[in-house]
């Protein structure tokens, strides 16, 4: 079975080639590797043409990180996809664990685990465990089931759900799953997949503010009735709370990284 890995990335940085060795080192043999660079002027294609297949990349403009993957899904032979960000790495093993699932489980269109989140040295902050759930759970509770890269999907979905709303800024990953769980009862891998990485803010400045406030706005699109407003409140109250508690975790995430912390 054939794996593809997604990599949008803009004007990433230095942080990127451990990205692409986190991939490229994965022992999985039938590994297909597209990285949808939106024209960076840092030096990131001159990396990029370092590499040679399974890697392949494209730079030019685009509009967002929406439009980043939805080129991706277009380019992608593979039967499975996942996607990660240009500041985040896979675990070693990782593909080899997910593949497996899949190859059990042919049922199954869904799988996700738990990350570990690093700071800029790689040194481990917390671990983000996930849990299994079930669809409307999930969209319920906003994106803090699962970080975007922990999560790995058969290609077969997206004709049923569509590729991703390019409208969006912080929440294209959470509102693609909110349409996918609604439709494939997703299987909980409970091995760490990923290192996210979190970055110092700069001052005054959070990214995880307007990343809630779309989330909020998505889960609009996805829940009807009293209970799912209710879990809605209580759900934005814990996260405040946890905040609080945690400051840490209130740590900007470069351009194009999605993810919130697990409650």
């Amino acid at each position: 079975m054939r794996l593809t890995i997604l990599t949008p990335t803009l004007n990433p940085g230095p942080r990127l080639e451990s990205t692409l060795h986190s991939v490229l080192s994965q022992d999985y043999p039938r590994l297909e590797y597209r990285v949808i660079d939106g024209g960076s002027t840092d030096g990131t294609p001159d990396l990029l043409s370092l590499h040679s297949p399974p890697l392949h990349w494209t730079s030019e403009p685009d509009r967002g990180m929406g439009d980043a993957v939805n080129k991706g899904f277009d380019q992608a032979t593979g039967e499975v996809i996942g996607w990660i960000n240009s500041s985040d790495t896979y675990v070693p093993g990782a593909f080899e664990a997910v593949m497996q699932v899949f190859s059990d489980h042919p049922e199954v269109d869904f799988v996700y685990g738990d990350c570990a989140m690093v700071d800029e040295a790689d040194r481990l902050i917390t671990l983000g465990r996930a849990r299994p759930f079930k669809g409307r759970h999930f969209i319920r509770r906003g994106a803090d089931c699962m970080l975007q890269p922990i999560v790995f999907f058969r290609r077969r979905l997206l004709p049923r759900v569509g590729g991703c709303d390019i409208t969006l800024t912080h929440g294209v990953a959470y509102d693609l799953w909110c349409r996918m769980v609604q439709i494939a009862q997703p299987m909980y891998l409970p091995e760490v997949l990923v290192n996210c990485r979190a970055l110092p803010r700069r001052r005054g400045q959070s990214r995880l503010d307007p990343l809630l406030a779309e989330s909020r706005q998505i889960r609009k699109r996805y829940l009807k009735g009293f209970a799912d407003h209710y879990w809605s409140w209580y759900y934005d109250l814990r996260v405040n709370l946890m905040l609080k508690a945690e400051p840490h975790l209130h740590r900007s995430f470069p351009e194009r990284a999605i993810g919130v912390p697990f409650l």
